[in-house]
């Protein structure tokens, strides 16, 4: 049972702000130069910077490399991600 609690945590490594590398990803909400959302067995995760792209995906095992320039990382509520749409930001 502990095993596969460790299989599904999430994990964040940032290489000079340059390069971030994910473990636990569930799904990408969305995805553009300036933010990326992404769904993670810990809530949802917003990547915020410039020119990011989304390097590599592994769908087996929930890993992904972002790499561009990295401003801030931020958690979110699952159900703030249902909020957090396209008309929702734009009011904020």
């Amino acid at each position: 049972m502990e095993q596969t609690k460790e299989k599904i945590s999430t994990e964040l490594v940032l290489q000079n702000r340059a390069e971030l590398n994910i473990s636990g990803v569930c799904d990408i909400i969305s995805s553009d130069e300036n933010s990326i959302l992404l769904d993670t067995v810990d809530g949802a995760l917003e990547i915020y910077g410039n020119e990011l792209h989304i390097i590599s995906m592994n769908v087996a095992n929930g890993a992904m490399v972002v790499e561009g320039r990295i401003d801030a990382i931020s958690y979110h509520d699952k159900q703030e991600t249902k909020k957090s749409g396209f008309l929702a930001r734009m009011f904020r």
